[in-house]
């Protein structure tokens, strides 16, 4: 009796990207080590989810809150210390950003932030914005 293929879109993508890719992966079970952009994204994607719960439950936001939300979230994304360290406060500042360009406006209209998006430019820095 065969297996049932079970497809997703990740696997999709990763067939239409490259087929022997998707051989590796799926067919041969290789690990897969993600890309220390994929891991810092990860890292604010954590961070950005705790940050819309304590909104949603009415705690007070400001720059210090998000620091504290987004140190204990992190994870180191890279073995050389000195990336981790840059990656680090540039999430920092990206989300300190983020509280003085969207929070503050978002609580004086009374609106709650639906949805939390990352979006990234072409020099791999990484934007973000409430919507």
């Amino acid at each position: 009796m065969s297996k049932k293929l079970r497809m997703s879109y990740t696997k999709l993508s990763f067939y239409l990207a490259c087929p022997k890719r998707y051989y590796y992966r799926y067919v041969e079970k290789r690990p897969y080590y993600p890309h220390v952009m994929a891991r810092y994204g990860s890292n604010i994607h954590r961070s950005l989810k705790d940050f819309s719960e304590a909104i949603t439950a009415g705690k007070p936001i400001d720059k210090d809150a998000q620091v504290i939300l987004y140190e204990k979230q992190w994870t180191n994304v890279s073995k050389d210390v000195t990336k981790n360290l840059e990656l680090k406060n540039l999430g920092i500042k990206q989300l300190q950003d983020f509280v003085d360009l969207n929070i503050r406006s978002c609580f004086v209209k009374k609106r709650k932030i639906c949805q939390l998006v990352i979006v990234s430019n072409y020099e791999e820095e990484t934007c973000i914005r409430a919507i």
